[in-house]
C-alpha cells in the first residue's frame, strides 16, 4: 500500500511538472494550409484538361503521319538522287525542295496496260500470292518488295490495286480521296504527286510495269455525275485535313443539259478515254 502510494504520488509529481512546462510556453498557432498553391494547381489542370479536349488528335495523328510519309520518302529519293549524280549533298536539297526532279521514262507502243478491274486484282487482297501493285498518274509500279509498308494491314496498303494520285497530292486518305483526279489541287500538291512518282520510278527496289488504261463505259452522263460527287466528297475531306472550314468555292455542279452536251461530245468523237476523266 506504501509503495502505491509512492508511485501515485510520482505519477502525480511527473504530471503536475508537465502541465507547468506547458503552461510556460508560448502558445503557437497552427494555421490552415495556404490556399493559394492549391487553387494555382486546381486552375492548371483545368487548363491542360480544357487544352487537351479542344485537341482533335485524330487531325494531330494524321498530320504526322504525312510529314513521316513524305519525310522518308524523301529520304529514299535522296538516295536515288546521290546513286545516279552522285551528290554529296542530295538529301539536304531533297528535303529543303530545291532538287532537280530526275526525268520519268515515256511509255510507248509496247508498254503494258491495265484496267482498273484488272489493277484491283494486285491489292493484295483479292488474289494474296499475287504482286501488289499501285499507279499514280496512270503509271503502274510493282512494289511487291516493299511488302511491309504495302501488306494489307501496312501503313501504305490504301495504295494498291487503284490510282491514288489525288491521294498523293493531298495526304488525305479518307477513302473519297484515293481517286485519281487532280482537278482543284493547287502547285505545291502537284508538286507532291510528282515527287511520289519520281519515287516509285527511280526507287531501287520498285519497277515501272504498266499504264492504266480507261476503261469504256456505257452511261457518260452518270460517270460525270459519280465523279462529281466523288470530288466534292475528297474536297470536304481536303478542307478539314488543311484546318480550313470555310465552304467550297460555290462553283455549281454541272447542269443535266451541260452533262448530255458533253456525253454527246465524247460519243461523237469517240473518245472513250475522254469519258473516263474527271470533271473539270
Amino acid at each position: 500500500l506504501v509503495e502505491g502510494s509512492f508511485i501515485a504520488h510520482g505519477v502525480l509529481n511527473r504530471e503536475m511538472t508537465q502541465d507547468a512546462d506547458n503552461a510556460s510556453l508560448p502558445a503557437v498557432e497552427v494555421k490552415p494550409k495556404s490556399r493559394s498553391w492549391v487553387g494555382i494547381s486546381a486552375l492548371f489542370i483545368v487548363l491542360v484538361g480544357v487544352l487537351l479536349a479542344t485537341l482533335d488528335y485524330a487531325q494531330l495523328q494524321s498530320d504526322i503521319n504525312v510529314k513521316l510519309m513524305r519525310f522518308f520518302r524523301d529520304l529514299s529519293r535522296s538516295k536515288a538522287h546521290r546513286r545516279l549524280h552522285n551528290k554529296s549533298n542530295a538529301l539536304v536539297t531533297v528535303v529543303m525542295g530545291r532538287e532537280e526532279m530526275l526525268p520519268i521514262s515515256e511509255p510507248d507502243d509496247s508498254t503494258p496496260t491495265f484496267t482498273e478491274k484488272e489493277l484491283l486484282f494486285y491489292d493484295g487482297v483479292h488474289e494474296p500470292l499475287a504482286p501488289l501493285y499501285l499507279a499514280i498518274k496512270g503509271r503502274v509500279y510493282d512494289v511487291s518488295q516493299g511488302a511491309r509498308h504495302y501488306a494489307p494491314g501496312r501503313s501504305y496498303h490504301s495504295f494498291l490495286g487503284r490510282d491514288a494520285t489525288r491521294a498523293f497530292g493531298t495526304g488525305c486518305m479518307k477513302p473519297e480521296c484515293l481517286i485519281s483526279s487532280v482537278v482543284g489541287l493547287s502547285e505545291r500538291e502537284l508538286r507532291e504527286v510528282n515527287r511520289w512518282v519520281e519515287l516509285y520510278e527511280h526507287h531501287d527496289r520498285y519497277t515501272f510495269v504498266g499504264v492504266l488504261r480507261s476503261s469504256p463505259v456505257n452511261d457518260v452522263v452518270e460517270l460525270a455525275m459519280m465523279e462529281h460527287t466523288a470530288l466534292q466528297a475528297a474536297s470536304e475531306h481536303e478542307r478539314s485535313l488543311r484546318g480550313d472550314e470555310r465552304a467550297a468555292d460555290g462553283a455549281a455542279p454541272p447542269s443535266a443539259s451541260r452533262l448530255s452536251e458533253r456525253a454527246r461530245e465524247l460519243y461523237n468523237a469517240r473518245d472513250l478515254d475522254g469519258a473516263m476523266a474527271h470533271w473539270s
